[in-house]
């Protein structure tokens, strides 16, 4: 796996996305939540193309290279995943990991499993790429919660 240097200018989505007003509603348009959800499903569809699995999708690992509507004659924000610390080659054909590994609030339920996690692994059946999608969800959800909001994301 190779790795690209981002810029220092790389902006953080987390704060692209918190009004200066707490009381205020989130500053996004809906095109451009679904826009920033859109590509980075893209970057994730790419991970799960090579059995990658990121493992730690939240707001902060996603950022702007340039600042967002800078490149209106492409149409679309530049934006790049963050951070592949926690990411891991899953096996073909339904591999599955057992090691909690993410963010609270963003890892999927499978990480915690009923039958309980001793020494970080997870004593279930275990997951797969699609958690990397349920930690896209939560941050798609997270543009309709106010900052401040004391309302959990279930």
């Amino acid at each position: 796996m190779s790795c690209v240097p981002l810029p220092p200018c790389a902006h953080p989505l987390r704060k692209l996305t918190q009004p200066s007003d707490p009381s205020s509603p989130p500053p996004f348009l809906s095109s451009r939540h679904t826009l920033v959800v859109s590509l980075s499903q893209d970057g994730v569809t790419y991970l799960h193309s090579k059995n990658i699995i990121h493992r730690d999708l939240k707001p902060e690992n996603v950022l702007y290279r340039t600042p967002p509507g800078s490149h209106p004659d492409v149409g679309h924000d530049d934006l790049v995943l963050s951070d592949f610390g926690l990411a891991a080659y899953v096996e073909r054909n339904g591999g599955r990991l057992y090691t909690v590994a993410g963010s609270a609030g963003y890892s999927a339920p499978e990480m915690y499993p009923e039958e309980g996690v001793v020494n970080g692994q997870g004593q279930g059946r275990g997951y797969g790429l699609k958690a990397d999608v349920w930690s896209l969800g939560i941050i798609g959800a997270s543009f309709f919660r106010s900052p401040g909001s004391s309302h959990r994301l279930h």
